[in-house]
């Protein structure tokens, strides 16, 4: 299994499952509070705590590299535990607490999603207004793709907040940097107006950024105040005194802000420019505070700042219309299953990676439990998430006496069927794959497979991870009588092909849940000759000169690739970073000489790849970066 990157270099996905021991961690002295009883004093979680303190501390002394950790356990209306582990300042010895200050990433998202229906509830927003009426500016050009239903369809509000609006993204260069863009949307707007929607509004789930930044456009144009402005005063109103979006206001500015940390090295600071996408900076007792305002549904100690219709609303389905989307729940912005948590009942959650920062907030809805887990390394990805997963199951055993079911669910077992070799040859050819299906959408990891017609079944060859040439796995999988498709010796993972939306698509089937895997590309036979002339390496030539992609991380963490290859691979063509996150490949289908598509679904996706003039030359161009050919 490859690991590294052509520069030698760890890559992200190294990181994030490095939990190699090496070395105890100092602790610093806890910090807790109320860690008696629930909400209404009924329950005492005292031994949890203490167990779960003990928990908190082996973990993150088999992982040293994780320097501080910080987390909150609200019950209803009461904290019944904050804390600090190790360090927020490792160099300096300072002790990480539940005051302490980190960057909260995507977790962002829901603040600013309660920004908007803060409007909703005030009149002054529409759900289902097209953003044009709050941007003007704005504009994208049409799918590429042909669709079922109209490409015409306006993005609305509604769209932008279930991340079904379409918008190519993420548009990265200049969004983490050494300099903070006040005008960073309008950079986006002008990138966005030289590309094309990906697919039509609430066709599909594709997790982005870039849409979400522009939601601070449209608060400010529907309150007539600034984005500073509006969510400040949320954050006096929840009592979180100590949070803001930009690094520089007086709120955060004085408080203790943790050192970053990857590998044990210190990067940052940096900004965040996508500000409503990712850029707050909280402490677990102000992010307590928000978990207290979700358990009261809308009500928090400055007076109500939502309706409960609303907050109900903001965690109740929103995407069950959206065939593609298949058992992936989404609220407004919240993700709403956890599946190690799903006999828990209603469950809404978020994440966060600000690069080097991992948040992890979830709340148990129908029991009014939230926790919030902030650590300031890289390689707090996944501790943090189990973590909150180990404490939140105790507390609802004790609290509800729901305890979690032991073991794994068994997948459903059917027998080997006989499928004709025409029933077979149905299902062949070339499929755009997103590499970890169960993210539904949010993995940067992306392949693609040839599906072949074999004595028995299907072959199954597919190509990740970049500068590998050859396939790099191959397995059979066999038809079973519920007509689905599984490897011969087991059936966790079984597979269905179904034509939907007017394409063929792959969907996974695991732990009960169906996700999409994969749609099948028809190759454009023979590649045009002007892309078949724009084979080779190509060099990045418009890298936003203040990028954090210069001095802030090693190359295996960058978003923004630095160098990529055009390639014809059999009878497809792909584009491949060649370092970087986001590495691809990428296939991509000629509509004309100049402007090319990239079929699939997920993340981190195009709405075109166009051959454009700059500098005098020809140069390729998709998700606002221009590559020169070397």
């Amino acid at each position: 299994m490859r690991l590294k990157n052509s520069s030698g270099e760890p890559t992200r996905r190294e990181f994030l499952k490095s939990t190699a021991a090496l070395g105890l961690l100092a602790l610093a002295p806890p910090l807790t509070t109320g860690c008696g009883s629930s909400g209404d004093g009924s329950t005492n979680y005292s031994d949890i705590i203490s167990d779960m303190t003990a928990v908190v501390q082996k973990r993150m002394a088999a992982n040293a590299y994780v320097k501080g950790l910080s987390l909150a356990l609200v019950d209803d209306q009461r904290v019944v535990w904050a804390q600090g582990f190790g360090y927020a300042d490792a160099e300096a010895k300072v002790p990480a607490t539940a005051d302490t200050l980190y960057e909260i990433g995507s977790v962002s998202k829901v603040f600013t999603a309660c920004l908007v229906l803060q409007l909703v509830d005030a009149g002054k927003v529409n759900l289902d207004d097209p953003l044009i009426k709050y941007i003007p500016g704005f504009s994208v050009g049409p799918p590429l793709r042909g669709y079922p239903e109209s490409a015409d369809r306006p993005i609305t509000i509604r769209s932008m907040l279930t991340h079904h609006s379409g918008i190519p993204g993420d548009l990265w260069n200049g969004t983490f940097g050494k300099a903070h863009y006040p005008d960073f949307n309008t950079r986006l707007l002008k990138m966005l107006s030289s590309d094309n929607a990906h697919h039509p509004p609430n066709f599909f789930l594709m997790y982005n950024n870039t849409a979400v930044s522009l939601l601070a456009t449209v608060i400010e144009a529907a309150s007539g105040e600034t984005f500073a402005s509006r969510s400040d005063a949320f954050f006096q109103a929840l009592g979180m005194n100590h949070t803001s979006f930009f690094r520089d206001s007086q709120a955060v500015a004085g408080g203790l802000l943790a050192k970053g940390y990857l590998q044990g090295k210190t990067y940052g600071p940096y900004y965040n420019n996508t500000v409503a996408a990712g850029s707050m900076i909280s402490s677990v007792s102000d992010m307590a505070r928000f978990i207290q305002m979700m358990n009261a549904r809308g009500r928090a100690q400055g007076g109500r700042v939502l309706k409960t219709e609303t907050v109900e609303t903001m965690i109740t389905r929103q995407n069950g219309s959206i065939p593609l989307d298949f058992d992936f729940p989404l609220g407004f912005i919240w993700k709403l299953y956890d599946p190690e948590l799903a006999y828990a009942g209603r469950f809404c959650e978020h994440s966060g990676d600000a690069m080097i920062f991992e948040s992890m907030l979830k709340i148990l809805t129908e029991h009014n439990l939230g926790m919030i887990v902030l650590t300031n390394a890289q390689e707090g990805n996944p501790l943090h998430e189990e973590i909150a997963r180990d404490a939140l199951a105790r507390v609802l055993e004790r609290k509800r006496g729901i305890a979690k079911p032991s073991g794994s669910p068994e997948p459903p077992y059917s027998k080997e069927a006989s499928w004709t070799a025409a029933q077979l040859k149905v299902i062949e050819g070339i499929y755009s794959t997103l590499d970890a299906a169960s993210g539904a959408g949010t993995s940067p990891c992306r392949s693609y497979s040839r599906i072949e017609a074999v004595i028995g079944g299907l072959l199954w060859k597919k190509k990740g991870e970049p500068l590998h040439h050859d396939w790099e796995s191959a397995k059979v999988i066999v038809p079973r009588e519920n007509g689905w498709f599984s490897e011969p010796t087991s059936q966790e993972y079984q597979y269905e092909f179904r034509e939907m939306q007017d394409r063929m698509v792959m969907i996974e089937h695991h732990q009960g849940q169906a996700h999409f895997l994969a749609e099948r590309y028809v190759p454009v036979v023979p590649i045009p000759e002007k892309w078949a002339g724009r084979v080779g390496n190509y060099e990045l030539a418009n890298l936003d000169p203040a990028d954090w992609t210069e001095d802030f991380v090693p190359a295996g963490l960058n978003l923004i690739s630095k160098s990529l290859s055009l390639q014809i691979e059999g009878d497809v063509l792909v584009l491949r970073c060649l370092d970087g996150v986001y590495q691809g490949p990428y296939v991509v289908s000629p509509v004309s000489d100049t402007v090319g598509y990239m079929p699939g679904g997920g993340r981190n996706l195009a709405g075109s790849v166009r051959a454009v003039p700059f500098g005098g030359e020809e140069q390729l161009q998709f998700l606002g970066l221009i590559y020169r050919r070397i």
